[in-house]
This record gives C-alpha cells, structure tokens and sequence, in this order.
C-alpha cells in the first residue's frame, strides 16, 4: 500500500514489541501471555496491507485468528508513532446476537446490529408447517454502506494521518449462520460483493474524506462453506481478492501455553506435553476444553471432542470405500509407496473428487478437513510438518488424523480413546 516502503521494519518491531506484552483471555477466566505471533505480525504489515482490496484470513477453528486480530488492532492503534494505520476491528464472534465494536463506535452497536438483523426476514406461518426465510439483499448493502458511514463519521478528524484504512470483520460468517443457517452464504457473498465493487471503483459518496487513501477489508472465514464466497470473488478477479491462511500455534509456543495454563489451573506436574501437541497441534480452544470443561483428563476430552464426532457420521461400508479409494489414491494418483492411514491428500485427493463423494463431503461440511491451497493463498503462518498436513488438504485436529488412521487399522468405526492413543504412541518418535 501507497507510502509505507520506508519504516515499515520499525514499525513492525514496535509493533511486535508491544504484543509481547499484551495478555489474553483464556476460557473467559484467566489471563496468559500472548504467544509467537512474530511470524504473521510482520508479514500483515509487509504484505497484507501492501495493497488495496478484499481478503479472507481463513484457518481452522480455534486457530486463534480473533486473539491475533484483535491484539493486533489494539497495538497499532495505540502506538504512540505516526504508523498511517487505522485499523477498525469488528468482532462478531462472542454472541450471536450483538457486535463487538471499537470503542468510538460502541455508541450504535444497537444499530449496526439492527441493520445486520434485518437482512432477514423471518416468516412464521400460522398452524404447523414450518416458517420461511427470506433474505433482502437491499437491506444487505444498507447494512454494509452503514457500517463504512459509521466508521467514517467517528475516524473523519482522523482523515489527514490516515495513509491506509483497514477494516476487519471478524466471525461475521458464524454471525450470518447462527441467524439463518445456509442462507448465510448468500449474504456474506452479496456483502463481500459490495465492498469488493467498492474498493474497485471508490466513490465520494460512500468513502468520504478516505476516497484517496489506500484500503483494506478483510473477513475472518473458519467454515469451509464460507471460503465458496472467496473463491468466486477470486475467479472474477474482484479487487485483488486474496485468501491469507492462518494456522494454530507453533508446537514451542503451543508448549509454553500448556505450562502457563496448567499452572493456572493448579494441574498436576506431569501432564504430558507432546501428547497433547498430537492431538491439538496448537489449538488453543481445544485446549480451554481439556483444561477447564474436562480437567485435563484427556480420554474424556477425545471421548466428547472426537470419537462421539467421528463415529456418527460414518458407517463400516463407507470406511470400507474409504480405505479402497486411500490406498488407490495413494499407488495411481500421488505415486506413494507406503500405505494408506488416513493422509490428508489421499483421502480428499482434489477437490472434484471430494464433490462426487458423499462421504468426502460430510468431511468438509463438518470441517474436518479444510483446504490449505485455496487458489491465490497467501500463507501468513508456517505450516508445521506432521502426518495430518498434506499439501492440499488438512486436518481441523490432529486428533480427527489420528481417530481416522486407528479406524483404518482396525477396520472399523467404532473405536475407543485408547486406539487412538495408541496409534500416536507407536508412530511418533
């Protein structure tokens, strides 16, 4: 983006410095350091906000994509330096109901949110058939040119050292879902359509006094029904569209988390560390879940989390089919000697694959695998090297990988926390 070639470097360690200061909440209840996130700062600050456009920060749930923004958002916007940043965050996550706003514009949170809800209109019928839903795309764009007015009718003194606006919308997908199911996605793209044919063509009317400066929004995404918006945006080549994949925390960083919580939480001493790694991989909510709803009894944890998840939605006749297409995939398609235990790429194989699939299908709808190459992606995390990472598809949870290989082992469907268990203990070094 337009004057940002020179200082960038110290901004970006004022930038980090302060984040390594900053704590977080964990579970609603406790406080602990915020953790490596060097990584993403600097390249969001280099590369996401080099040029103007749209962008969907994408990952797995968990991830920790609204702990990173919003601490993020918080630093740059209290750094006491001309950064020419102002970076408006919006987080929709913690209620399905109300937004979270920034501060200058908590005075109409009841309006925004009013203008969100009412891009839908909810048709109850009388007697026993069920209602309807119908969405009004009007109210859709009034809604989002609402939110753009807001913002600059709080930030319009800030014009003048304002070199790049940036303005995040974080778990507006879950927000949509939670209010009309599946027809969410027509919103999300009739809203994101909006905003990109306004970042290619800024008017006066709608931007004001930023018509001239450089602009950035950006989505948050975790379901992967949601990134379908994305990707149609990007094969219109709509205002330089660009997926940015985020991931779970590094393995050392994920480590000192566990230690910071077991200490919290009085856990005993002897929690193992690597274990968890296997079966989180630096999932940080799954990690409130084990610590604070299961007292770090990690059989519970696999029992609720995974095993009950994973058994229900498939039968042994199409674990059967899934084994034969694994290990065809691996020996015709990915030219593999080894056998078929579950590898990300060999059970998803491409994407038109998955769509003639039922079962592959159900995998993705249910976010147990995600893309991780979604055309156009830039990676703002590195990808860790482990079994339940391939180089087109991944696992939601390591945990789901290694469920999935003991099913493939044992032949069937149902299988106890202690398969899984053991699965990890006799294949990682």
């Amino acid at each position: 983006m337009s004057g940002r070639s020179e200082g960038i470097g110290g901004l970006v360690d004022a930038l980090i410095g302060k984040m390594r200061n900053v704590r977080v909440p964990f579970g609603g209840r406790y406080m602990i350091q915020f953790r490596d996130r060097e990584h993403e700062a600097g390249l969001f600050l280099r590369e996401v906000l080099r040029y103007s456009g749209l962008g969907f920060i994408y990952g797995p749930y968990g991830a920790g994509k609204t702990t990173f923004l919003s601490t993020m958002a918080q630093v740059i916007n209290s750094i006491n330096q001309p950064t020419g940043i102002l970076i408006v965050y919006m987080n929709f996550t913690r209620d399905a109901i109300q937004a979270e706003l920034p501060r200058g514009l908590i005075s109409r949170r009841d309006e925004i949110v009013s203008k969100l809800e009412g891009m839908v209109r909810v048709n109850v019928p009388i007697g026993p058939s069920p209602g309807s839903i119908s969405i009004d795309l009007g109210q859709v764009l009034d809604a989002a040119r609402y939110i753009i007015k807001a913002i600059l009718d709080k930030y319009r003194n800030s014009t003048s050292d304002v070199e790049n606006l940036v303005i995040i919308y974080d778990g507006l997908d879950d927000f949509l879902k939670e209010r009309v199911g599946v027809n969410s996605y027509i919103i999300l793209s009739t809203k994101t359509s909006f905003f990109a044919n306004s970042l290619e063509n800024p008017s006066r009317d709608l931007w004001g006094e930023f018509t001239g400066k450089a602009k950035k929004i950006l989505f948050t995404v975790s379901d992967q029904a949601a990134m379908k918006v994305a990707e149609t945006l990007i094969s219109k080549a709509k205002a330089l569209t660009t997926p940015y994949l985020f991931w779970s925390l590094p393995k050392a960083a994920f480590e000192c988390v566990v230690k910071d919580v077991a200490d919290l939480t009085g856990a005993s001493s002897d929690i193992d560390v690597k274990l968890l790694w296997n079966l989180m991989g630096g999932n940080v909510r799954e990690l409130e879940y084990l610590a604070l709803r299961y007292g770090w009894v990690v059989d519970k944890w696999l029992r609720a989390r995974v095993v009950d998840f994973l058994t229900g939605f498939m039968s042994n006749e199409e674990l059967n089919w899934l084994i034969e297409s694994g290990q065809r995939v691996m020996r015709t398609e990915l030219k593999r000697d080894e056998q078929f235990v579950g590898q990300p790429d060999a059970v998803a194989l491409n994407d038109l694959y998955v769509e003639q699939n039922p079962l592959l299908r159900r995998l993705f709808e249910l976010n147990i695998l995600l893309r991780v190459n979604i055309p156009m992606t830039e990676p703002l995390s590195e990808l860790p090297s482990e079994p339940w990472i391939g180089e087109h598809y991944a696992y939601q949870l390591p945990a789901y990988y290694w469920a999935l290989r003991a099913m493939i082992e044992g032949r069937k469907v149902n299988v106890e926390a202690g398969s899984i268990l053991k699965a990890i203990e006799e294949n990682v070094k």
